[in-house]
């Protein structure tokens, strides 16, 4: 049982990891340009920008990358920790909590005070 929920695990990650690839590469080969989830809702969802983030950090442009969404180092940082095989489920748990809130503070800031460009609401 316990190795089909793990078989599980890394297939939903290798498909998000995927579908990641697949919009970054589109982007970087400017064959479509922006966001799934504003496309279908019109509104901008709490990881809006990440993508031009990781295209600004792979032109070395950190100043772009952190304006676009500044917790874009955050992704992998959440991802090594939930790889290291000794951490026990309260630790995962935690980090994917904080890791929510974070990103929840990071959005709701960048809606309602910031008047962030990026961020809008404008429902279809």
């Amino acid at each position: 049982m316990e190795k089909t929920k793990r078989l599980k695990t890394f297939s939903g990650a290798v498909a998000a990891a995927a579908v990641s690839l697949l919009i970054l590469v589109l982007n970087l080969l400017e064959v479509w340009r922006g966001c799934v989830f504003r496309a279908v809702t019109g509104i901008a969802c709490p990881t809006c920008g990440m993508t031009r983030a990781y295209l600004s950090l792979l032109k070395l442009d950190l100043k772009s990358a952190f304006y676009y969404h500044p917790l874009f180092w955050a992704v992998p940082a959440i991802a090594g920790l939930l790889l290291i095989k000794k951490a026990g489920s309260k630790f995962r748990i935690a980090v994917l909590s904080l890791a929510a809130a974070a990103f929840l503070v990071v959005y709701l800031l960048r809606l309602f005070v910031f008047n962030d460009s990026l961020i809008y609401y404008k429902p279809v």
